[in-house]
């Protein structure tokens, strides 16, 4: 416990620098990816925060997103809640559907500087979210 902040417990953490892969998540901030759209940011918090009155925590918290022509559908794991987000804008669509936590998602959102989100996919791996100079990446969960 800190004296300078007695209601602060401070933590040292058994992981050293090379526990992280920095050199991996670099290369997916760089990696271009082939499909863009954009949302509106109140629009998507809104909706997340419906869609997660439906969210078991048993489930890891998990949403499916898919992409479609007119926007991102957004399901609950048992299917039981779906939205549709419509695009404000799209480039280079494909079909995507991916699996990620609604918390962290909705955390992320919340962050974001703008009232338009631009978000990135197509990925195995992650979505980004992107406004400006900040690059924000989100992992994606794998379907059990």
């Amino acid at each position: 416990r800190s004296t300078l902040f007695p209601y602060t417990t401070l933590f040292r953490s058994s992981y050293n620098a090379d526990d992280f892969p920095v050199d991996k998540l670099d290369t997916w901030m760089q990696t271009e990816f082939k499909s863009i759209c954009k949302v509106d940011k109140n629009s998507f918090i809104a909706l997340l925060e419906r869609i997660m009155l439906f969210v078991d925590k048993y489930d890891n918290k998990a949403i499916n997103l898919k992409f479609e022509k007119d926007g991102i559908r957004v399901f609950n794991m048992n299917k039981s809640s779906n939205e549709l987000l419509e695009f404000v804008e799209s480039k280079d669509y494909v079909e995507y559907e991916c699996y990620i936590n609604a918390e962290t998602l909705l955390r992320q959102l919340k962050a974001y500087q703008a009232d338009i989100v631009e978000i990135h996919y197509d990925s195995p791996v992650c979505i980004k979210l992107v406004n400006e100079d900040t690059i924000q990446m989100i992992a994606l969960l794998i379907e059990n």
